[in-house]
């Protein structure tokens, strides 16, 4: 019942926000911000020692989201009759906005369904454990593994308060979901779908950026510069780029960088587009400072940003602002936003600036994480250098995606420097100002990585240009869609063509499809028979009571009659399983001795049992006493044996003596 009376009050309170300022830019930048600002809250508790339950998360996501109403229900007061924001139509915004949002639940929704006679609608552990490349999922499963159990979460690396909290909302919405089809909270449902619905709800929000420009009014330059809305069709182009780009990320398990494409195409599109809306442009930016620390990657574009604007906010109040109490609120704001994420910024940094040979594994293991190859030297800036000399699976700006962010930045320049010709050369930087900050960024850390690496550029550049070309493209293909057929407002024959064209290339790109590849009904197991995987034993089950405690720990093979257990033959398929299933138990740090060991059988083909054991007695007694789940060379299930078990039974020589002596 309390889950269900937070779920709705997630839904309804942003709603009646919505409602009571009438303008959807206003109420994603409040909301968001107020969300941020109180993420930066549980990253301090956190850092300086604390720790945070699914309940005080609860308290805290809805603490958030009525900060966010209070605001504007004290900005509408203090404005009297007349609203401090445009108040539009809430047609436009159903069109525009709702109708994109209910296209890509209703898809995902459909895929589901279709795969459900043969994959049942419990299968999310499958789902992620196929994903071997994604392996980035067990970091966010070890969250939601913590979460759902009721104790408090701690974790090696912090993903950041802000991302949490957006965890919460769909852990809620899940274990609300549980009691309703299972008659109870089924911990390993809420924690694995909680996963792979958050990334999926993120596709979803996307319309929901794009709020400014859609409320932004455009004129063009024929008879009479009439003035409008920018077409919905030039509009849903934009957001269908989005949604492809963090579907496709959202294959590699790349949760974080979906989370930051929301923040920083809302903020492009405020600057870009010139929003009329008092304080958004504080907001939004406030936003990218606490957000961007989710994504390590970031941490100069926030640092900058955080110094950016606390010098505006006091250059305002110097120059007649001091009477103005919503810049007094912002300057606030952010003057607790610096305090609140300091912690963080200085964890990060000395993460960055350590060993990265020993911190490695913090940064997501070898395979679509960080593998740090460099040796440790004793200086600020090359320790983090080490940082871009590394590999690992992410998504690329192709040839054709670069062709598209090429001509739709061109043309999208040319709409606004016209449109703003007016306002003056410092006005114009300032609207050009976050997109020139994220690609001078991408292209610094582009060519620094490359020439420090000797080769590349490599994973943390090629991420971040992806980052930051997806995000160029997305705000500027509507305006560049405007700008090609100038002389008209609404949809023409042109600009339909230029968005067929815009299709085609993110088909021949291969974005297009992988995206679609993501979201196919393909992507569920089998649930039952001889095809339901080697996974089943920790699969969701239909019962209203599956606990996390329950679930076996990692996968291995042992052919009858085999000796100790083995990563090998197949070293990726356990040690993939492995991975994801101790992050499901929530143990993605004390767990570490057995992704290890399985690593390095992986890697080098060669068994390791004997020369792990060391590492694997230092295992928690709960997590000994977790299962394996046997294979044979098939990789069908032959059964199941404690960790413990098999320690007891397949001790090295030097550990048998200590043992007898």
């Amino acid at each position: 019942m309390v889950d269900l009376l937070y779920a709705l009050a997630y839904i309804a309170l942003p709603i009646v926000t919505y409602l009571v300022a009438r303008n959807l830019t206003w109420t994603v930048a409040i909301v968001s911000g107020s969300v941020a600002l109180v993420g930066a809250v549980v990253t301090f508790v956190i850092k300086v020692g604390d720790s945070w339950n699914f309940a005080s998360l609860q308290l805290a996501t809805l603490g958030a989201l009525i900060l966010a109403l209070a605001v504007t229900l004290a900005a509408r007061l203090m404005a009297r009759e007349r609203m401090p924001w445009p108040a539009l139509p809430w047609r436009r915004h159903l069109l525009v906005v709702g109708l994109p949002f209910l296209v890509i639940v209703l898809i995902i929704v459909v895929s589901r369904l279709i795969a459900a006679p043969r994959a049942g609608l419990f299968t999310a552990v499958g789902y992620l454990v196929r994903r071997q490349y994604a392996e980035d999922n067990a970091k966010w499963l070890d969250f939601t593994g913590q979460l759902v159990t009721g104790n408090d979460v701690v974790q090696g690396v912090s993903m950041g308060g802000p991302l949490q909290l957006f965890l919460v909302i769909v852990a809620t919405a899940l274990a609300t979901a549980s009691v309703l089809l299972l008659g109870g909270v089924n911990e390993v449902f809420v924690a694995a779908n909680t996963v792979v619905y958050a990334q999926y709800f993120l596709a979803a929000m996307v319309p929901f950026v794009f709020a400014p420009l859609v409320e932004a009014r455009v004129k063009g330059a024929g008879d009479g510069q009439r003035r409008g809305f920018i077409p919905a069709p030039l509009l849903w182009a934009g957001m269908l780029v989005l949604a492809v780009a963090i579907l496709a990320v959202g294959g590699l398990g790349h949760l974080t960088l979906q989370f930051v494409f929301l923040a920083t195409v809302m903020w492009v599109g405020v600057f870009v587009i010139g929003s009329r809306v008092p304080h958004v442009y504080a907001l939004t930016s406030l936003v990218i400072v606490v957000v961007s620390l989710v994504w390590f990657p970031l941490l100069p574009i926030s640092v900058v940003v955080m110094v950016a604007g606390a010098v505006a906010i006091v250059v305002a109040l110097v120059r007649g602002g001091a009477r103005r109490p919503g810049l007094w609120a912002i300057g606030i704001a952010w003057a607790a936003t610096i305090v609140l994420t300091w912690p963080e910024y200085r964890s990060t940094i000395g993460y960055m600036t350590a060993d990265v040979n020993a911190t490695g594994d913090m940064a997501g293991g070898a395979v679509g994480g960080i593998a740090a190859a460099a040796m440790p030297v004793p200086s600020l800036i090359v320790p983090m250098l080490d940082l871009l000399d590394s590999k690992g699976g992410t998504e690329a700006v192709g040839p054709m995606l670069g062709i598209l962010l090429l001509i739709s930045a061109v043309l999208a320049t040319m709409f606004i420097a016209r449109r703003r010709s007016a306002a003056g050369r410092n006005r114009l930087l300032l609207a050009f100002a976050p997109a020139l900050l994220l690609g001078g960024y991408a292209v610094a850390l582009a060519v620094l990585g490359t020439w420090y690496a000797g080769d590349g550029p490599n994973y943390g550049a090629v991420k971040t240009t992806f980052l930051v070309s997806v995000t160029i493209i997305a705000v500027a293909v509507p305006l560049a869609l405007m700008e090609i057929d100038r002389r008209r407002v609404g949809t023409t024959l042109v600009r339909v063509a230029g968005i067929a064209g815009i299709v085609y290339l993110l088909a021949v790109d291969g974005i297009l499809p992988r995206a679609a590849v993501y979201t196919s009904p393909e992507q569920w197991p089998d649930a039952s028979g001889e095809d339901r995987g080697y996974w089943w034993p920790a699969e969701v089950r239909k019962q209203a009571e599956q606990t996390i405690e329950s679930l076996p720990i990692a996968c291995a093979y042992r052919p009858p009659g085999a000796g100790a257990p083995s990563a090998l033959p197949n070293g990726q398929t356990a040690y993939s399983c492995t991975r994801l299933l101790v992050g499901l138990s929530g143990a993605d740090t004390t767990g570490q001795p057995l992704v290890d060991w399985q690593r390095r059988e992986w890697f080098t083909n060669t068994p390791a049992w004997d020369d792990e054991y060391p590492r694997l007695i230092t295992l928690p007694e709960s997590l000994r006493q977790k299962d394996f789940i046997l294979m044979d060379e098939l990789d069908e299930v032959v059964g199941l044996d404690s960790v413990q078990s098999f320690m007891d039974r397949y001790k090295p020589e030097w550990a048998q003596e200590q043992a007898s002596g």
